[in-house]
């Protein structure tokens, strides 16, 4: 099954943050999957990679908390359904 890819604007609809929080969370959550660069000006998260990071996140397991975040912050954070349309790589 080929792996579906998102983009930093699908992930700010995704959890309802601007789309420059992925990018910051990259740098300050270790636990946070790192993008994949598929070219020299195209880089994107997996889904299934996003998804493990969820279930991690759910789990409330204070071992996977990020940096400067409690477990009670990571209980705020929404997650929507991906948006793909389709002129969009998956």
């Amino acid at each position: 099954m080929p792996e579906t890819y998102l983009t930093d604007a699908q992930l700010a609809v995704r959890y309802a943050v601007h789309r420059a929080t992925p990018w910051r969370w990259t740098k300050t959550d270790p636990t946070f999957p790192q993008p994949v660069k598929l070219s020299p000006q195209c880089s994107r998260w997996k889904l299934s990679e996003i998804v493990a990071w969820e279930a991690l996140r759910a789990s409330g397991n204070p071992a996977i908390i990020g940096r400067g975040r409690k477990a009670s912050d990571l209980t705020n954070i929404k997650i929507a359904s991906p948006v793909l349309h389709g002129n969009e790589r998956t």
